[in-house]
């Protein structure tokens, strides 16, 4: 599709709504500059009361010992106006920090500030909600309050704040939550220009650092030796929505090789509860030594390669026959119109061998034919002749630019055959697909790494393919533990966990896994069996499955997103069918979980059912021909094509939903971009949102759990200058919010909760906004509060009851 469609498309499936700051500083009264003015020139336009600052640039920095945090903020205020203002300094504060420290310069001394309860610090919140038509502050009723007032802040001047807080933080089982708050809503309408967060973490003497996880950004994880890490997030022009989240693992001595932490979620005793497992290897043993590993690196050097995808190729083969450890074996395998391996079986990786086949990977040429059946049929005899007598892990690295054109060339046979040679069971090769341009076929090599639990990855034009492979490489040069198995205990039932199969676990990674689970006990011994070497292994581990949990909301919304990329690629891969597409609505429309692909089907489902225009979730693409057939023509992309850059970014966008490990919102911008390797959606248009679902880059168990790589997701979008049905231009948000379990949609100016389609003959029950009755609202339900924030016009479900808010 060309970008101007896919532009238009994006800001008819996402309008966004007028949302008014909530402004740390605000202003309270404008005063005039003295300077004398002509009397000819008009009097200064008044101030808006209650009107936000700019926030010109946001720097946190944390020290985390144990279960200590001090937090510091600064903070970089703009006064965009030409008059001299006064306003008050807003900062919520939870129930568990202290205030440390304030610093704030005004005409060189320090401002004075006092720290209000919460209620105080709610009759302030209800007041300037009121007054300034914007319930956003409510989702921190029940916080205490830090207040300080501010004079004079000049006329396009800054004004820099400084804040330092303590607090004791919470432990869930074994695992430590960090929450900073980040929401920059709360801070400004428009980006914050410059953005660094950086969090110190160190363990307690005599502990080691275990498992580090951030369900919400991808942050840049950085161990330094057994008990300590930072953590970092940078960012230009930041529009944040949402704060950001941490677990973190301290243990004591402990013999076992892999951390091994859950959490979980069930929001009713009726409903079946969802569950996060996060598996740690310990990368912090410096002592331990690496298993050793069986690599066959297998090479198309077919005539396209020919030029600098060859050249590159080649250097990454080099570097990747460097790395390898001196207990590990390795073959390479060239090929073209035939396969030609260089030692004919599996050689050690002495100094000796590594020179042969070095020469051997300077001297290729790209010439001939593509005979990809011959080439894997080759490596996996090899495995299967030498490689399974001690239990080694087999991994086989294939490079191919092309599509099959000697020898078996239909892809269904090649999988059969592949899938054969892999054998039963988790104890085969594993093979990881590199494919180089737009002519590879995205199927063939999808559904080989499917049978081998693997991965596929493509490298875009003008991407670097030795970078790609390289980094690629270290990841997986270390294994902790392959063929891994989570056994249920006495007493729960795990159903619908992804990733499947489970992947092997490397050192310096982490792997998240998420599913469903049913329990009759709250306390379950599970064990995580695997292999180290030909050693069989079975870890024991207690966790904790409550019959009601309501403060890890991430956990269902993140399980969905896997869900939903499972269930695409089913579609991709192997055909569509009502029951698949149904699902993918269900879920999708429910979490909010907004991508091109599941916006066609949310609309296709929709009109099938003929859902009143007032209720739906994009009554926009509903009411626009071009922008359906649009969405049509990329959802057939997506189910049909099998090369081309299309091929290449739907197979892209669907493993970045199978692997996901951040619960993006909805409302994560999207920056039009050409990068077709950048974050996006297929159909052939990108972005880059600050944060959102992981795409093709490794899955978390091959790096840290947000490794840096090229990503691409259809999250959410948002474009300057856009309009919102009432016709009011904005920059704001999109038209999809997902806020503590509820996906609210905008429809005609109001915000529409995704279960109103779910009612049947429900009159609602009217509320004026800011009203008595509104306020009574906010209490009659633990998450309200929230839920009302979302707007001032919204329709919300609770307890069975629709609730429309007017104004």
């Amino acid at each position: 599709m060309k970008p101007s469609i896919i532009l238009r498309l994006l800001a008819l499936l996402l309008i966004p709504a007028l949302v008014s700051g909530h402004g740390i500083i605000i202003i309270d009264h404008p005063f005039p500059v003295h300077v004398a003015r002509p009397p000819q020139l008009p009097s200064p336009r008044p101030i808006q009361k209650f009107m936000p600052l700019e926030v010109r640039s946001l720097q946190v920095e944390a020290e985390i010992e144990g279960q200590k945090a001090t937090t510091e903020f600064k903070q970089v205020f703009f006064n965009p106006s030409g008059q001299r203002l006064e306003g008050t300094f807003l900062f919520p504060v939870p129930g568990d920090a202290a205030i440390d420290s304030f610093e704030m310069e005004v005409n060189g001394e320090l401002a004075k500030a006092e720290l209000l309860d919460a209620s105080k610090a709610r009759k302030i919140y209800e007041d300037i909600v009121r007054k300034a038509r914007d319930p956003a502050l409510f989702e921190y009723a029940g916080h205490r309050l830090f207040k300080v007032r501010i004079f004079p802040i000049e006329p396009k001047q800054e004004k820099e704040i400084r804040l330092k807080c303590t607090q004791l933080l919470q432990r869930e089982g074994n695992l430590v939550r960090y929450i900073c708050p980040l929401d920059t809503r709360k801070f400004t309408t428009k980006p914050i220009r410059n953005f660094s967060f950086k969090a110190g973490l160190k363990a307690r003497k005599g502990q080691k650092l275990g498992t580090l996880y951030s369900p919400t950004h991808e942050a840049e994880i950085v161990r330094k030796g057994k008990d300590s890490a930072t953590v970092g997030l940078e960012a230009k022009d930041l529009r944040a929505d949402g704060d950001f989240e941490m677990f973190y693992s301290t243990k004591g001595k402990d013999g076992s090789p892999v951390d091994i932490q859950l959490l979980a979620q069930k929001e009713s005793v009726e409903e079946e509860g969802h569950f996060l497992l996060l598996l740690s290897p310990q990368a912090w043993d410096g002592e331990r030594e690496p298993m050793p590993k069986d690599v066959l690196f297998v090479l198309d050097t077919s005539g396209s390669m020919n030029g600098e995808k060859m050249e590159q190729a080649k250097k990454a083969m080099e570097f990747c026959i460097n790395g390898l450890n001196k207990e590990d074996r390795f073959e390479v395998i060239r090929f073209s119109t035939e396969a030609e391996p260089l030692f004919d079986g599996l050689a050690q990786a002495d100094e000796n061998s590594r020179k042969k086949a070095l020469r051997f990977v300077k001297n290729l040429r790209a010439a001939g034919g593509t005979a990809i059946d011959e080439a894997l049929r080759t490596a996996l005899e090899i495995v299967g002749k030498e490689g399974r007598k001690d239990g080694r892990l087999a991994q086989v690295l294939f490079l191919t630019d092309g599509r099959p054109t000697i020898g078996e060339t239909k892809e269904e046979k090649i999988v059969q055959k592949v899938s054969g040679l892999l054998g039963k069971g988790r104890d085969g090769a594993r093979i990881f697909n590199f494919g180089i341009g737009t002519d590879v076929n995205t199927h063939l090599l999808d559904k080989i790494a499917e049978h081998a639990g693997t991965f596929s990855q493509y490298v875009f034009p003008g991407e670097d393919l030795e970078q790609k492979v390289s980094t690629f490489f270290v990841k997986v040069s270390e294994p902790a533990l392959s063929g891994l198995k989570l056994e249920q205990g006495e007493g729960v039932r795990l159903s619908k966990t992804y990733p499947r199969p489970l992947p092997d676990l490397f050192h310096g990674g982490q792997l998240t896994v998420l599913g469903r689970y049913e329990a009759s006990s709250q306390e379950v011994t599970l064990h995580l069996e695997g292999r180290m070497g030909k050693e069989k292994v079975s870890l024991p581990f207690d966790a904790i499955f409550p019959k009601k949990e309501s403060g890890n909301g991430f956990i269902p919304r993140l399980w969905a997103t896997r869900r939903v990329g499972y269930l695409l690629d089913e579609i991709r891969l192997h055909g569509d069918s009502q029951e698949l597409r149904d699902e993918v609505v269900e879920l999708a429309r429910a979490h909010g979980i907004v991508t091109p692909y599941t916006s066609y089907l949310i609309v296709e489902d929709e009109e099938r059912r003929n859902v009143p225009s007032s209720t739906r979730s994009f009554s926009s693409v509903s009411r626009d021909r071009n922008a359906r057939e649009s969405l049509a023509k990329g959802f057939q992309s997506f189910s049909e094509s099998k090369s081309g850059l299309d091929a290449l970014m739907s197979s892209s966008d669907a493993f970045g939903l199978k692997n996901a490990d951040i619960a993006a919102s909805p409302s994560g911008p999207v920056v039009a971009s050409p990068e077709p390797s950048s974050r996006g959606s297929g159909g052939g248009f990108a972005g880059r949102p600050a944060n959102g679902i992981p795409s093709p880059g490794l899955p978390s168990g091959l790096g840290s759990p947000q490794a840096a790589s090229p990503k691409r997701v259809a999250s959410g979008a948002r474009y300057a200058g856009d309009k919102d049905d009432s016709g009011i231009r904005t920059d704001a948000q999109p038209g999809a919010r997902h806020i503590e379990g509820k996906t609210f949609y905008l429809n005609g100016g109001v915000w529409i909760d995704s279960e109103v389609q779910g009612l049947k003959d429900s009159q609602p029950v009217k509320v004026q906004f800011g009203g008595d009755d509104y306020f009574k609202l906010l209490d009659s339900e633990e998450n309200m509060r929230k839920w009302l924030s979302v707007g001032t016009r919204c329709q919300i479900v609770s307890g069975g009851v629709l609730y429309e808010i007017w104004e």
